[in-house]
């Protein structure tokens, strides 16, 4: 499907990776879409509830900011969801795995050496993943 066809709602983030392909947080279609050089629109992962912000690191695995799920994910290159951090719920938890609780995280990036930053929009704080 082309970038005309392709049916976004409510775009909310975008990340690039080293081989130019766009990743996009499709936000009230709840999917996280994919968009080739040549232009072509696929789904990588579905079953979010309004993704806020992308990020790709180095090696291909996109982390998505699952802001109504209270949750950041990892999607691999093959398009396996898991959850990298975040309990369901909105709480203000420091820790790795479900030890770790945001508040409608909004914004997720990732360094070259993989240390993933959020944006916890509603505890006011950018949180660290290592």
């Amino acid at each position: 499907m082309s970038t005309l066809a392709a049916g976004f709602n409510s775009p909310a983030g975008v990340a690039v990776d080293a081989g130019g392909t766009v990743y996009v947080a499709d936000q009230n279609n709840n999917l996280i879409r994919k968009i080739t050089a040549a232009g072509v629109v696929s789904t990588l992962a579905a079953g979010f509830n309004g993704p806020a912000g992308v990020a790709v690191d180095a090696g291909g695995a996109v982390y998505v900011a699952d802001q109504f799920n209270q949750l950041i994910r990892k999607i691999t290159a093959a398009g396996v969801v898991s959850t990298l951090a975040g309990t369901g719920t909105p709480g203000n938890a420091n820790g790795t795995g479900t030890a770790a609780s945001f508040s409608y995280p909004t914004g997720v990036a990732v360094d070259a050496g993989g240390t993933v930053y959020v944006a916890d929009f509603f505890n006011n704080l950018i949180r660290v993943i290592k």
